[in-house]
């Protein structure tokens, strides 16, 4: 779902409205996207930039889904239905598990 502009307004005047000269810290407790493709592994690769080696292929998905990878907690959700796409969900221990991934990769 799309956010309407006066949503849009009212989170980017809270924004400005904290902007400071010191870093803040940002944490994630949940996180879903559905990506535009049925190609799982490409999402891992691309998005997540991790390599597909890593993650655990399962033959049952969630939320209508066929099948799934999962790194951890890091779900990939896929299908061959182009309008369901790929779908990736990061939950409280997958929020954690994607920090670590990416605090490596730096």
């Amino acid at each position: 779902a799309n956010a309407s502009k006066e949503t849009q307004n009212i989170i980017l005047r809270c924004l400005n409205y904290y902007i400071c000269d010191k870093p803040f810290y940002l944490l994630v407790d949940y996180l879903s996207v559905r990506f535009p493709t049925t190609d799982a592994l490409e999402v891992i690769r691309k998005v997540l930039g991790m390599k597909a080696d890593y993650f655990i292929h399962y033959d049952y998905g969630y939320y209508g889904y066929k099948e799934h990878y999962a790194y951890g907690e890091i779900k990939v959700m896929a299908s061959d239905d182009e309008h369901m796409g790929v779908f990736l969900e990061l939950k409280g221990a997958g929020s954690r598990n994607m920090e670590y991934v990416l605090q490596a990769q730096n």
